[in-house]
């Protein structure tokens, strides 16, 4: 194996241990990733020199003798900016590399591209300037675009007007700083994936619904051995347009009829309603509706459950995981999805993938975390650009 990709993979495992675990000891990253000392030690030196991590003082001792010194990512070792399209609007979130928020910026959308990407970089400066920080220190901008986003970047069947195929070289020209589009849905693996794990399983299939932006998406992103898993053109878990068995076909915004998403999101969730006598204006009110057991309200809502927990489990028939979380807008629908959805699931996985399984619905909620973790993943990744954090230190081994 080429040595240079083994010093990247040394310093990637042991900079996101520190990312998710500040104040650790440099005995237990060793012990956590799995490098011998020599190698932890060179890695953390550098990563102290550069200023992406500092030491932080223990207060109580693990065993005899003084508290250990431990480290955690320096709040001065750059930033990262997410940048989300929610509901007509522009979000720019500005993080620090542990990929904590710091602060937002919140913009009405450009009706064009060139302007969107005006926009962007006009947000960047305006958010670091609102930081005290320079625009030099942002290593890496991540969009969530909602469509599906090829490997290279451009956007195909965008939901929102104006995204379209050129938009990675436009926006990228105009910030000055390295850019990574992935599709929001992957976005919401990856932060599942750095800011929720808490030490569970690295195999897990994430999937969700979007309520912001016209509530008309449904999508899934698979995460094999800790790293994202996009396909060879980067459309892998596609589950929205998956065709499921329905008496009411609606047309999808591909132009399919029989997608997933049309029994599932929250658009075609009102729009169901509609149809069958139950005028409702809005999620929330169908929501309120359920609670009170409306009986209406109810069968759109445990449609849903089953029609999802057939599809996924037809996904994890060929995926293997071990666990599948439940993210987006779908967190707020838990309640009444929760138990048609793991009976049909449960029902249609093959039993020895089944037993194993773990399913769950993200804490993380709708926290605007997708572009931040686009960014994050994309920068420490990207070997080719050498964007990581650590590049331009002293070889490590």
């Amino acid at each position: 194996m080429n040595p240079s990709f083994i010093r990247h993979l040394n310093a990637l495992k042991i900079f996101h241990a520190i990312r998710s675990n500040p104040g650790i000891t440099q005995k237990s990253l060793t012990d956590l990733v799995g490098t011998d000392k020599t190698t932890t030690s060179s890695v953390v030196n550098s990563f102290h020199r550069a200023g992406l991590i500092e030491r932080v003082r223990q207060t109580e001792r693990s065993g005899a003798g003084r508290p250990s010194d431990g480290f955690a990512i320096s709040p001065r070792g750059g930033l990262l900016v997410g940048v989300e399209i929610r509901g007509g609007h522009v979000m720019l979130i500005a993080a620090g590399l542990d990929g904590r928020p710091q602060t937002s910026l919140s913009l009405p959308m450009a009706e064009d591209q060139e302007g969107l990407g005006d926009q962007i970089a006009n947000g960047l400066r305006g958010i670091t300037i609102a930081l005290g920080r320079e625009l030099s220190e942002v290593r890496a901008v991540g969009l969530a675009a909602p469509g599906g986003v090829s490997i290279d970047g451009r956007v195909t069947e965008p939901m929102v007007s104006g995204l379209d195929r050129a938009l990675k070289e436009m926006i990228e020209g105009a910030i000055g700083a390295p850019l990574y589009i992935n599709n929001n849905s992957n976005g919401g693996a990856l932060a599942e994936l750095f800011f929720a794990r808490g030490g569970q399983s690295d195999d897990f299939l994430y999937v969700e619904t979007d309520a912001v932006n016209d509530g008309q998406g449904l999508g899934s992103g698979i995460i094999i051995g800790g790293a994202l898993h996009r396909g060879s053109n980067g459309f892998a878990g596609e589950l929205g347009h998956v065709k499921h068995p329905t008496h009411l076909p609606l047309r999808c915004v591909c132009g399919k009829f029989g997608c997933l998403c049309t029994l599932v999101a929250d658009k075609w969730l009102l729009e169901r309603s509609r149809i069958a006598g139950n005028e409702v204006a809005s999620m929330e009110q169908l929501l309120d509706q359920a609670s009170l057991e409306v009986p209406a309200a109810l069968a759109v809502l445990h449609q849903a459950g089953t029609a999802l927990g057939q599809a996924v489990g037809n996904f994890l028939n060929m995926l293997d995981v071990t666990e599948v979380v439940f993210g987006g807008s779908l967190v707020r629908l838990e309640p009444f999805l929760r138990d048609k959805l793991r009976h049909a699931l449960f029902e249609t996985t093959f039993r020895p993938i089944a037993e194993p399984l773990t399913v769950s619905f993200s804490r993380l909620g709708e926290a605007p975390l997708d572009g931040i973790a686009i960014a994050l993943d994309g920068c420490t990744n990207d070997l080719e650009r050498e964007t990581a954090p650590w590049h331009g230190t002293k070889p490590i081994t």
